[in-house]
């Protein structure tokens, strides 16, 4: 096989790759905007039910009032957990695309490298 037929061999092999990683990156970004929306309306209905929760403990204060005080504290505490896996998994995702990128970085930069080749040898 020549040169010129490996390294158009290279540049088809590294180019099938960055297509496949910016799919994946594609894909990647895709699900992150997902699971954010995901998250987001999970997060209007904790607060829907919340609202709920006091609305109706209002009304009752004054047999409830403890009640109340617990149901305001664990419902608090349930709703720092859930944020706290949302900054999690925000983070999770951020990572993925952070390595999605330096795989498409590493790819372009032997793209480039096998293009300078080929453009040496000419």
């Amino acid at each position: 096989m020549s040169g010129q037929a490996i390294i158009k061999q290279s540049m088809n092999q590294n180019f099938e790759l960055l297509k496949d990683e910016i799919n994946k990156n594609t894909e990647l970004q895709y699900q992150l905007q997902e699971s954010q929306q995901q998250t987001r309306q999970q997060l209007l209905r904790n607060q829907d039910e919340i609202l709920q929760v006091h609305q109706y403990n209002s009304q009752e204060i004054l047999k409830k009032q403890n009640e109340l005080q617990e149901l305001q504290q664990h419902t608090s505490h349930e709703l720092r957990i859930k944020q706290e896996e949302l900054l999690t998994k925000q983070e999770d995702m951020r990572q993925m695309q952070q390595r999605a990128h330096e795989r498409l970085v590493n790819l372009q930069t032997s793209v480039q490298a096998v293009l300078t080749q080929t453009y040496e040898l000419n």
